[in-house]
């Protein structure tokens, strides 16, 4: 476990890339730096593979032991000290003063897996980007108009969704910050069926049109699924450390035309743009549409969701560390900055739900 104390033997696993110091943004900075933070560095070990087999069927797992550095510093200190005198009781004092945290990865990391050196090229790391505070409940909606899309497109829309849907229910669990709620569709008129659970029933369980002694919502039209909430924040760092622990690279850039995109050493670019396509990709029918949030804070006892019932966009998503309350649809709106009027008329709708269930 401590192997890597020793200076020939760390050399070597630092150039074979087996052991590499991360700061606090995930990014691989030098070890041996003097201008490392120490108390914001953690030094990663790995990976080692690890036989495991559950159930009789045999999985590739790689282990990764992380510690933060100032403490691996430490040890190296007592370990320099060790060396001249006998040792004895060596490990114990070495164990004492480090706590090392391990890390699993099971299963595939998709471009990663596959042998590709990934890069990933982007303006604003994900705790600074509009994501990270997403509302997160898994439907494949607002994708395409029904009845100007080819039927090829739906064809690859359906597609996609299930694989998505695969990939997100393979991490569900509280790590990933992935589970499985109840759903509740509001409306106080008879309305179509959205086209995900018309098109794409095996992915929503649970689905039914509920009596009005079925459930408490004041309104007439209710139906009941079951799909997965994803509470971005949660998920973002732990994809962005999955990444970044298997090889992959992130570069600070902004990118101000196609010639900048196309000057780049990679071989194959997959564009993720979003918005920013409309400048770099002359895409001029790409179109903007701003979301306002509410955040209040959490409430254990709210396990589900909730969709429409009020005078506009109307949603309520429980997280583990606050409520979200949205919300709005700003067609060509490409401001950032929330609405005094917007966000009255969020917490209004959701008021008058909430204070008139029939409880």
């Amino acid at each position: 476990m401590f192997t890597y104390i020793d200076p020939k033997v760390r050399s070597r696993l630092i150039g074979r890339g087996k052991l590499v110091t991360i700061n606090y943004d995930g990014s691989n900075i030098d070890s041996n730096s003097k201008f490392v933070d120490e108390n914001h560095a953690i030094s990663i070990l790995g990976p080692i593979p690890l036989p495991l087999s559950i159930l009789g069927v045999g999985y590739n797992v790689d282990w990764y032991a992380c510690v933060r550095h100032t403490e691996l510093n430490k040890v190296e200190e007592l370990a320099n000290e060790l060396r001249d005198s006998d040792g004895k009781n060596s490990f114990a004092i070495l164990a004492s003063s480090m706590a090392v945290n391990s890390v699993l990865i099971i299963g595939d990391r998709l471009l990663q897996d596959a042998g590709w050196d990934v890069t990933i090229y982007t303006r604003d790391i994900s705790r600074h980007s509009v994501s990270n505070v997403g509302a997160g409940q898994w439907a494949p909606t607002s994708v395409f108009d029904e009845g100007i899309a080819s039927k090829a497109f739906e064809e690859q829309y359906k597609y996609a969704a299930r694989i998505a849907h695969h990939a997100y229910q393979n991490l569900s669990g509280a790590q990933y910050g992935i589970r499985f709620l109840e759903n509740y569709y509001l409306s106080n008129e008879q309305t179509k069926e959205n086209y995900y659970l018309r098109e794409l029933p095996e992915l929503f369980s649970s689905v039914a049109d509920l009596e009005p002694h079925e459930h408490p919502f004041p309104v007439p039209f209710v139906k009941r699924t079951v799909t997965m909430m994803i509470e971005p924040a949660i998920f973002l760092r732990r994809v962005r450390d999955d990444f970044l622990l298997s090889g992959g690279h992130f570069k600070i850039q902004n990118f101000n035309n196609l010639d900048e995109i196309l000057s780049l050493k990679e071989n194959t670019i997959l564009n993720c743009t979003g918005l920013g396509s409309k400048a770099l990709f002359k895409d001029d029918e790409l179109t903007p549409v701003k979301g306002q949030l509410v955040f209040i804070p959490p409430d254990p006892a709210i396990d589900y969701l909730t969709v429409g019932g009020g005078s506009d966009v109307t949603y309520m998503f429980p997280r583990k560390g606050e409520i979200l309350l949205g919300g709005s649809g700003q067609i060509d709106d490409w401001t950032r900055h929330p609405e005094p009027e917007v966000t009255e008329r969020i917490i209004e709708d959701n008021k008058n739900i909430f204070d008139n269930l029939h409880i």
